[in-house]
């Protein structure tokens, strides 16, 4: 599907289909996540959390995560995904699984999600170009 990149990067004052309420990371999940993040900052990397389909998410509106990840996002990291309703909305019911190996993307999942991704991703690296 055409999507708009916009709407496929997470931001706290407009949130979108974004929801953070899943399993939260535990402390072990949460402590590396935010060293790495921490990390990524001091040397200037920009860092983009990318939230892959799951076959468990057919139909969804929104694109669930785990608690606690927005306390890492902040300058220097974003997050970026897209609803299952919209990225399979031109697939017929029947063929939905054809995009999964057991919970992971196979090829046709990945070329699917890469080519509605990628305009986000670029706009992210734009922006970070532009700003260093």
């Amino acid at each position: 599907p055409t999507l708009s990149p916009e709407s496929l990067i997470y931001s706290a004052a407009a949130p979108g289909p974004f929801r953070f309420d899943g399993r939260p990371l535990n402390d072990y999940q949460y402590h590396f996540l935010k060293e790495t993040v921490e990390l990524a900052r001091q040397h200037g990397i920009f860092i983009v959390l990318i939230h892959l389909p799951s076959p468990t998410e057919r139909g969804m509106q929104t694109v669930p995560d785990r608690q606690r990840v927005p306390s890492v996002l902040g300058p220097g990291v974003a997050f970026v995904g897209v609803p299952s309703a919209r990225l399979f909305e031109n697939t017929p019911d029947e063929t939905f699984f054809d995009f999964f190996e057991d919970e992971h993307v196979n090829t046709n999942g990945g070329k699917l999600f890469t080519a509605s991704i990628a305009p986000a991703i670029i706009q992210l690296y734009e922006q970070y170009a532009k700003s260093n």
